[in-house]
């Protein structure tokens, strides 16, 4: 019994220190490591657009912070193809499939898209390239830059720097576009992006310049100012998209695919059950991931229309 009365104290403290630590335990889970990951997303990409000590009120909002925590979550999931990304390094020096670039604007991204087209004519015999023969494929934002290229070039838009003869040229060597998972109506996915609670650390908005111009950078927008003369300059669209794609909503291409539809553009619509936003581009970098042969499928079969087309 003596023994017992000994331990007794003992076993209290420990059952007291094993009390008051589930709840800081738990308070530093739910609340410390959800705070800290926003904040420092925040810190590194931008506070919200609010004045003064306001971005910083604002920053510190719950729901806010749950939404950033949750994206950057999401995004650590892709850390798994990592292996792919640096095989694609490897292939590729320069690609339309990335994000927008903070340092230049939509306008200056669609010209670089415009002046690879005009080097591939100039130089793809080089490399065995048919420059008759140009399909232009994008996930993402780069579905978006891919679009909206071809409708600036059918417009002969004055913003392409670039002679109205020399734009009719170009275009006449794109034979399709190939859109993955894009972002077609600005305002609409900004819109997406306020829901998530991470449009200030989105540079979408900062590469349109402003909130004033997402109307004229839509695609979706964009081809309903065209003239039936410039829509039917127009190269068919293949437009596919995955309903679990919890970054660019599938609702995106479904517009876009109307509206061309509407205007009497060829476009071919495929939208893929069970299929996220990244795995669109990932699973088509090796023949052995789950999705590549669908996703080639579908590419083949627009390819084929294009053909067609040509």
């Amino acid at each position: 019994m003596a023994c017992t009365d000994c331990l007794r104290p003992t076993l209290q403290r420990m059952l007291l220190k094993f009390h008051v630590c589930i709840p800081i335990a738990a308070g530093s889970l739910l609340v410390g490591v959800p705070y800290s990951i926003s904040l420092l997303a925040q810190w590194l990409y931008g506070w919200p657009n609010k004045p003064g000590f306001r971005k910083y009120t604002e920053a510190l909002k719950p729901r806010r912070i749950y939404c950033l925590t949750v994206a950057v979550l999401e995004m650590v999931k892709y850390l798994q193809y990592g292996k792919l990304y640096i095989q694609w390094k490897s292939w590729y020096r320069n690609s339309a499939n990335s994000k927008y670039c903070v340092k230049g604007n939509v306008m200056e991204m669609v010209q670089d898209i415009a002046d690879c087209i005009l080097w591939s004519r100039e130089t793809g015999h080089t490399f065995n390239i048919d420059k008759r023969n140009i399909v232009l494929i994008g996930h993402s934002a780069g579905a978006h830059l891919c679009a909206l290229t071809a409708l600036f070039l059918a417009a002969e838009s004055e913003e392409m720097g670039i002679e109205l003869s020399k734009q009719r040229d170009i275009l006449t060597s794109v034979k399709g576009v190939v859109g993955l998972s894009g972002v077609y109506h600005i305002m609409n996915h900004y819109q997406y992006e306020t829901w998530r609670g991470v449009e200030y650390v989105s540079t979408m908005h900062k590469a349109m310049g402003g909130i004033e111009n997402f109307e004229h950078y839509s695609p979706t927008l964009f081809v309903k100012t065209l003239t039936e003369d410039k829509l039917a300059k127009l190269p068919p669209f293949t437009l596919i998209h995955g309903t679990k794609d919890t970054i660019v909503p599938v609702e995106s291409t479904l517009q876009f695919s109307e509206a061309l539809t509407a205007a009497a553009v060829k476009a071919s619509l495929f939208i893929l059950p069970h299929v996220g936003h990244t795995e669109l581009v990932t699973d088509l970098m090796g023949s052995n991931r789950r999705y590549y042969h669908t996703i080639l499928g579908c590419i083949k079969q627009g390819i084929n229309k294009v053909t067609a087309h040509g």
